[in-house]
């Protein structure tokens, strides 16, 4: 069952992950820009073929995110926001938060 949670639980830490990358790519779209090209040339490129696949890939944000994502901070943000249990956490949530309402006056 803890195994069970800590899916549950991580997702939020993932989706703060996810908007710290969002803040850094709309406020230093240069830097993260160059950190991708970094990843790249990690990744065996070549300089100037580093720059150009960071380069295209900056030119759609939702593309960068999502290359962000997953290289810089190792998640691949279809695998978790697909997960079933995170869903399931949401609407239990949910329902519970809601269920409170009627529930007060006997509180």
């Amino acid at each position: 069952m803890r195994a069970d949670r800590t899916a549950v639980v991580s997702v939020p830490r993932n989706l703060r992950a996810r908007v710290t990358t969002l803040w850094a790519l709309e406020q230093t779209p240069e830097a993260e820009e160059h950190e991708l090209a970094l990843i790249f040339r990690a990744k065996g490129l070549d300089r100037t073929e580093a720059k150009r696949v960071a380069s295209q890939i900056m030119r759609d944000k939702n593309k960068a995110l999502d290359a962000l994502t997953r290289e810089e901070l190792g998640l691949d943000p279809a695998e978790w926001a697909e997960n079933p249990w995170w869903a399931a956490g949401v609407s239990f949530s949910l329902f519970d938060a809601g269920g409170i309402f009627p529930a007060m006056p006997f509180l």
